[in-house]
């Protein structure tokens, strides 16, 4: 069986000393080495640009580098290849991870139950959309609150109702025995029909009486095996809660809990954004201004295309969307300032809440936004609402603006004014909702000239999967007036 974290961790290492034994390779990961905050991410930056420079170093590469009308020259790119990773903006909404070659894998995660016993066998989902750290009430702490005993579980033998409890021997102190009863429930679990608690111990089994102290059964201290006298209770469901003695634990009785880290199979496709120019344009930028406009516009295509990758996650996420759809009230004037954002952050709580029932994870902690709600996070006190530092991006494009309580704040400028929606994002580097692979961020073809024009295209291989749709929720937001008294 193949070690996956194993795996994954070589693929990073590698990647860190290829750029180690490459004098360029090495300059530029060392410019952008501070932005990567962990060490995978450091892996994953320095994979990508080991995939860029295998296109550098390809003998069509080479050829181009050497005309003299080729353009964009690929040495004008590094500097745009080694920003690539470390200034995408949605790198903390999504996990980011470089990929060896076009049909590559990614590493994804969940946990699976480790040991077989009773209702919690191997390879069972602990974070299901049922809840999560579902290991069916098994505590290592030696308390059992409620065992379900039903079906197959209970046997009739002389007319007496038998099975066995998960754990044992049974503790028989005076506060284990306060732990213990018997509750007796139809098979929905519907309707309580009686409950048994504990009576005295002899000879190594505890009796068990009703609520007028009559004596109904008994559960064998050393065995665990419970015995419920005249009974044929094998069309009900038994809840059982008693107290085992823990020093008898052992790796098949104590939960275990697997992380199953897996490699997905993913394959980059392409995307590509043409550009022409004319020949008129080229003449006139390098007599006027001394520009070369190939290495100008290019710079300027390529940032355009750095946006068509962001719109397009953004894009797959929302419409990808599985969680459902949540209006949230935004408080307005009226009431104090400090209880109008609370009353916010608990309308956002209560998705965030949703998000980790649904996926069995952590709560929502990333927030996806429009104008409507971006204008009236801007417009909070710094001591509600942290703004991202200034910068003058030169465009209304999707970006990290800032945090309000757990939450991460995006913008997108393409979702309607009052849209948004919530996802979560793991402190692991390939915990997230959506997965983003990238082979190569951007790379250049070569120039045609057709007549008086020039035209050349970016193209960019990357890979995508939506690995957890329900983690998604989208969002209205409206403005919540306060009620007349």
């Amino acid at each position: 069986m193949i070690d996956v974290r194993k795996k994954a961790q070589k693929r990073i290492v590698d990647s860190l000393e290829r750029v180690g034994k490459n004098s360029s390779l090495s300059a530029f990961f060392g410019e952008s080495k501070a932005d990567c905050k962990t060490f995978e991410e450091q892996g994953i930056q320095a994979g990508i640009l080991s995939n860029f420079q295998k296109v550098a170093d390809s003998e069509e590469a080479r050829q181009f580098m050497t005309t003299s009308n080729y353009g964009p020259y690929l040495p004008e790119l590094w500097p745009i290849i080694t920003a690539w990773y470390p200034e995408f903006p949605l790198k903390d909404l999504v996990s980011v991870q470089d990929m060896e070659q076009d049909l590559a894998y990614i590493i994804t995660s969940e946990l699976l139950a480790g040991t077989n016993k009773a209702d919690t066998f191997i390879g069972n989902k602990v974070e299901t959309p049922s809840g999560p750290r579902n290991l069916k009430g098994r505590y290592p702490t030696g308390e059992i609150f409620g065992e379900e005993l039903v079906g197959a579980d209970l046997v009739l033998e002389e007319g007496n109702t038998v099975a066995a409890l998960a754990y044992m021997p049974i503790l028989s102190g005076q506060e284990d025995l306060e732990n213990t009863k018997v509750e007796i429930w139809n098979v929905a679990k519907t309707d309580l029909i009686a409950t048994y608690t504990a009576g005295t111990v002899s000879a190594g089994v505890l009796s068990l009486v009703d609520s007028s102290k009559v004596v109904v059964g008994n559960i064998e201290l050393a065995t665990g095996i419970i015995t419920i006298t005249g009974q044929d209770l094998t069309s009900n469901l038994l809840s059982v809660s008693y107290v085992w003695n823990i020093e008898f634990a052992s790796d098949e009785n104590i939960p275990t809990v697997v992380e199953d880290m897996k490699m997905v199979p993913l394959m980059a496709k392409p995307q590509v954004l043409s550009m022409k120019w004319t020949i008129f344009s080229e003449f006139l930028k390098k007599k006027q201004f001394g520009i070369d406009v190939r290495t100008q516009t290019t710079k300027r295509v390529l940032d355009l295309l750095f946006q068509y990758q962001v719109r397009y996650v953004l894009d797959k996420m929302y419409n990808g969307a599985a969680g459902g759809t949540v209006t949230v009230k935004i408080p307005q004037a009226g009431i104090d300032l400090n209880v109008r954002v609370q009353q916010f952050l608990n309308n956002l709580n209560t998705v965030s809440n949703q998000i980790q029932t649904n996926t069995g994870r952590i709560e929502g902690n990333r927030l996806v936004v429009g104008t409507f709600v971006k204008s009236y996070l801007e417009s909070l006190p710094n001591t509600y609402f942290t703004p991202e530092a200034a910068r003058d991006y030169g465009f209304n494009g999707p970006r990290r603006i800032g945090k309000i309580g757990r939450y991460e704040v995006y913008f997108d400028n393409a979702l309607p004014a009052n849209a948004g929606f919530m996802t979560y994002r793991g402190s692991e580097w390939y915990d997230a909702a959506a997965y983003y692979g990238v082979f190569l961020p951007i790379a250049p073809t070569d120039i045609i000239n057709v007549n008086i024009n020039v035209r050349q295209a970016f193209v960019t291989m990357v890979a995508f999967k939506l690995d957890k749709p329900t983690a998604i929720i989208k969002l209205n937001f409206e403005n919540q007036e306060q009620e007349q008294e």
